[in-house]
């Protein structure tokens, strides 16, 4: 990546844990990384476009990131590359 561009590859909480905040908790520690780097940051994340994948995207939606592109049948036939995007900054 560039030296403002990050990616986030893998945020992960147990189910038995889910839905108390811990996933925002991560987020929010990777973003202060990214940001700590060199004052700003683009993070990037790819998912899946699987109805099985529509919590995380909303989880993902919810941490402030947009929907920046898609790939259709990317993965396989129905199966779409989505590509998240947040720009954040330390001021």
């Amino acid at each position: 990546m560039t030296k403002y561009a990050w990616d986030v590859y893998w945020i992960a909480v147990d189910p038995e844990l889910q839905g108390r905040g811990i996933g925002k908790l991560l987020m929010a520690q990777a973003e202060r990384e990214a940001v700590g780097q060199a004052g700003q940051a683009i993070l990037r994340i790819e998912t899946s476009g699987k109805p099985s994948y529509a919590r995380q995207r909303s989880f993902y939606e919810s941490c402030g990131f947009e929907e920046k592109g898609r790939i259709e049948d990317f993965y396989q036939l129905g199966d779409d590359l989505v590509i998240y995007a947040k720009k954040i900054s330390s001021a």
